[in-house]
């Protein structure tokens, strides 16, 4: 089997094209599905119940996004019902809801562990009365930031396919992130400009009033999906090859 190579300036090309073929199309069902979610945001900070159907909403609206791009990605002809009934099914919810649980956890587990060595670093120089000034306390503090950083990005990317394999596969979360890491391992750059460009695209997309946001959005999803397509070829050999030889 040849190699998996995957281009980050290709899949943006390509998602590019699929927003042209069906502008109107995309654009409105992206809207629908951010304006749903924008609704409940700005009813979820009234009481508790109203935050957690909020989760819940971004959660559907999240796993219905996915299906749909990877729908558009693959040509395939299909209904929103027929989406919604193969992407939004409880346990796929209940498998991204515990994925999200565990992401939270390990993120703030890592702040608070630099929190902590942080903290420490400055008790113990009190402690141990050593001659260390503020700038260098300040230093250390921007390199543990620093390195905070780096791990939630390096994180962000390996698993950034998890939803794509519980919405694709309806596999279990943690098969779904053993999924993404191994397609994921020897593309971590060019994942990382495509990460940027995605960052960067939704940004300009608020930028632009908001509205831009629909617009970009589409973009953002297209191309992830194309990558997803791309690099889960490494998990299937044999389709591979019939497709290279088709």
């Amino acid at each position: 089997m040849k190699p998996i190579y995957f281009n980050p300036g290709d899949a943006v090309k390509k998602a590019f094209d699929l927003l042209k073929e069906n502008f109107l199309i995309h654009v409105f069902v992206f809207f629908v599905a951010f304006a749903f979610q924008m609704v409940f945001a700005a009813w979820g900070s009234k009481n508790m119940l109203l935050f957690l159907l909020q989760i819940l909403v971004s959660i559907v609206a999240s796993l219905f996004i996915t299906g749909y791009a990877i729908k558009v990605v693959r040509h395939e002809k299909f209904g929103l019902n027929e989406v919604i009934a193969q992407s939004v099914t409880l346990k796929k919810i209940l498998n991204y809801a515990l994925y999200s649980i565990i992401i939270l956890i390990l993120i703030y587990g890592i702040v608070f562990f630099i929190l902590l060595l942080t903290m420490g670093t400055a008790g113990m120089k009190d402690l141990l009365k050593l001659d260390v000034d503020f700038g260098q306390l300040s230093l250390f503090s921007i390199l543990m930031f620093l390195i905070l950083i780096a791990v939630i990005i390096y994180l962000s990317i390996r698993l950034m396919f998890v939803v794509y394999f519980i919405v694709d596969e309806n596999i279990d979360f943690i098969g779904a992130m053993s999924k993404s890491w191994e397609i994921t391992r020897g593309h971590v750059g060019n994942l990382f400009i495509l990460y940027i460009f995605a960052v960067l695209l939704m940004i300009l997309g608020f930028l632009m009033f908001i509205i831009g946001i629909f617009i970009t959005a589409p973009i953002v999803y297209f191309a992830l999906a194309v990558a997803y397509e791309t690099l889960r070829k490494k998990l299937y050999p044999a389709e591979n090859e019939i497709a290279q030889t088709a």
